[in-house]
């Protein structure tokens, strides 16, 4: 998590127009505005997100099993506004192992 905090505290002191950050986060929680109690970040990735005012704009799970469902890629942003629409498909991955 340190890490990604130093890269994106990096691209914002550039003073970007817009900042995207989109990827397989594995934070394995059900909703973004969930405890996360699942995920190894536990709070951390969304105190972050929710600190410097980012927004997390997927709404729902993006890895479906038999077994259940979890929202491990997410779409970060600053501009939340410019995503209009957003869809998850099923995912190819084997039954959840947590």
């Amino acid at each position: 998590m340190s890490d990604f905090g130093q890269i994106m505290d990096a691209v914002m002191d550039k003073n970007p127009d817009m900042i995207v950050c989109v990827g397989d986060f594995n934070d394995k929680c059900m909703i973004w505005d969930g405890d996360h109690s699942d995920s190894e970040l536990g709070l951390k990735l969304y105190n972050y997100v929710n600190d410097n005012n980012f927004f997390q704009v997927i709404d729902e799970p993006t890895r479906y099993t038999e077994n259940c469902a979890s929202l491990l890629d997410l779409i970060l942003t600053d501009s939340p506004g410019y995503f209009t629409t957003h869809r998850g498909s099923r995912s190819l991955h084997n039954p959840c192992q947590y």
